[in-house]
């Protein structure tokens, strides 16, 4: 359940600041998948 409530977090995160930090949120829930 940690992971969930750190990947939703990181989602909305993503959606709030839709700039170059947001694009690197992007990366890491990528990444997060990847694994």
């Amino acid at each position: 359940m940690y992971a969930y409530s750190f990947i939703t977090s990181f989602i909305y995160f993503g959606r709030w600041r839709d700039d170059e930090l947001g694009i690197i949120v992007r990366d890491w829930l990528v990444l997060i998948g990847l694994i």
